[in-house]
């Protein structure tokens, strides 16, 4: 059983974290727009799981990436990347199985 510190301290970090999910959620769907949700999205993911960096791919019926968003990048990093990552190796095999 844990202490009466450890407690406390556990409910802190929860309701931390509950507060991080609210606000994401909030910014998600503050907009109609496509492309300021989806930049929320990763947003958000990444402040929940404090993360540095994090990327959303979304692919059209064909299986190309129509877009890609990132996180913790700037855009001069972005353009020096080049193209956009192909769903080949990991990326293509979850693509495959949202196909589903």
């Amino acid at each position: 059983m844990l202490e009466a510190g450890q407690q406390k301290q556990k409910s802190e970090e929860l309701r931390e974290r509950l507060s991080k999910l609210s606000d994401a959620s909030l910014r998600i769907t503050a907009s109609l727009d496509l492309n300021t949700t989806l930049q929320a999205v990763v947003d958000g993911a990444c402040t929940l799981t404090d993360a540095r960096y994090g990327a959303l791919l979304v692919f059209d019926d064909s299986g190309q990436v129509q877009e890609f968003v990132t996180c913790g990048i700037t855009a001069e990093q972005t353009r020096r990347v080049g193209s956009w990552p192909k769903a080949i190796g990991l990326l293509g095999h979850l693509r495959t199985i949202t196909d589903r």
